[in-house]
């Protein structure tokens, strides 16, 4: 297993560490703000439970202190606003420039509980605050910031005693899961940002941390391209490190049809119906009854007996995940049913979201085959935007999911038979 980041830990820890009370006590309140902090500004946007509200600044100080420590340029004040949510999907969100968008599951057992899908709060938002810190969003860069750096600045700052259970976040979080994972050359095939993080990480071991922040401060291209040039750079230093790239290579190799268009799926494949591991009250099968793309088709059978029955990818970290270069999603879809389907296909550049994303409704009558096309390049007015991720456009170059669903009050159950999913430049 590979260790590294060791001099990097040892000599952020030596200056991370913010003074906060470590017995779960929160400071003053005055219903908006939670104040005590140079470097935070925590904000509630609605009635919040201020001591887990001042466990989650407590993360985020701590994360932000260890970068600055680094000399990552970053914001002075890191803005954090605070919400509790009824809903299935608590999420962290940021702007990207100074601010975090928090949301907890109401009702938990606490920061351990924070959300009941993903139990990993230390380091989900250690990763957040990285964002930040990384203006240029060169991949792989927030995963290793968050692994080596802020956690294990917020263990050594707060310690697993300050939550209401045991909580060994640096191991669930850290370093040792970190190295494990760059080692696994499956995954770093698969994944793109895990194998920039495999190089960035490997970078800063060999190179140090003065030679990253250097390079960082001189970039002036953003996300793969400022990945080049870091590579440039490293292997101006010493040509062998041109080989740690090699899993990123790999990884970000789109595979385009002579078309130049890119197929998501077309069910050829034994397994393709794993491309969508979200199954709400849904069943995904394929089928040699019909195609438009070979042989075969993807069986989408929503059953119930609630709302939304919904088939999906979510996938933060896939070789597909930059849609800039295409100009729309296209897929064909049947109905072998008897009565008319409504159908609601959604890409979102922020996972488990209600809104920030791209949405189209297809009408496909009883019987009636059709080709969708949802369109990329929505304009300004766009109804499914919000402020709070607004950039002018969806992320088009961080899609993470792509859902396939029938609305509230739809007739159940109902099968649609889907083929020949892919992106159109």
């Amino acid at each position: 297993m590979r260790q590294l980041g060791a001099a990097i830990i040892v000599a952020v820890l030596a200056s991370a560490g913010s003074a906060l009370a470590q017995d779960g006590q929160a400071p003053p309140y005055d219903g908006e703000h939670i104040t005590d902090l140079a470097g935070l500004d925590l904000q509630a946007t609605k009635d919040i439970d201020v001591v887990l509200a001042w466990q989650i600044a407590t993360i985020c100080d701590n994360a932000a202190r260890a970068y600055r420590g680094l000399g990552l340029v970053g914001p002075e004040v890191v803005t954090v606003k605070v919400s509790a949510t009824q809903g299935p999907h608590p999420s962290v969100v940021t702007d990207r420039r100074s601010t975090l968008y928090v949301s907890y599951l109401a009702g938990g057992a606490g920061i351990g509980e924070w959300t009941r899908k993903y139990p990993q709060p230390v380091g989900i938002l250690c990763k957040a605050v990285a964002e930040l810190f990384n203006p240029h969003r060169v991949p792989g860069l927030e995963r290793t910031l968050s692994a080596l750096v802020a956690v294990p600045a917020v263990a050594r700052a707060v310690g697993e005693g300050a939550w209401e259970r045991p909580y060994d976040y640096a191991a669930l979080d850290g370093a040792e899961v970190f190295n494990t994972q760059c080692g696994d050359a499956a995954l770093l095939a698969e994944h793109p940002d895990w194998a920039a993080a495999s190089a960035v990480s490997q970078l800063l071991d060999q190179l140090g941390t003065e030679w990253l922040v250097q390079q960082l401060g001189g970039l002036q291209v953003d996300r793969a391209a400022a990945l080049a040039e870091l590579r440039k750079a490293a292997v101006a230093a010493e040509p062998t490190l041109d080989d740690l790239f090699q899993p990123w290579d790999l990884a970000t190799d789109l595979r385009l049809e002579p078309d130049g268009s890119l197929v998501l799926s077309s069910f050829e494949a034994d397994g393709d119906e794993a491309m969508f591991p979200v199954r709400q009250q849904a069943v995904v099968t394929r089928s040699t009854e019909w195609a438009t793309d070979g042989q075969r088709c993807g069986v989408f059978t929503f059953n119930g007996p609630g709302d939304w029955p919904s088939v999906g990818l979510r996938e933060e970290d896939w070789r597909y995940k930059d849609w800039s270069r295409f100009a729309s999603l296209e897929f064909d879809v049947r109905n072998p049913s008897a009565t008319d389907a409504t159908l609601r296909c959604a890409a979102f550049d922020t996972p488990d979201r209600g809104h920030g994303h791209i949405q189209k409704t297809f009408v496909i009558g009883a019987g009636e085959e059709k080709h969708c096309v949802v369109r990329l390049d929505p304009p300004p007015e766009w109804p499914w935007q919000t402020a709070v991720y607004w950039e002018g456009h969806t992320r088009l170059a961080e899609m993470c999911q792509l859902l396939f669903f029938l609305p509230a009050g739809h007739q159940l159950p109902l099968t649609l038979w889907v083929d020949d999913i892919r992106l159109r430049q």
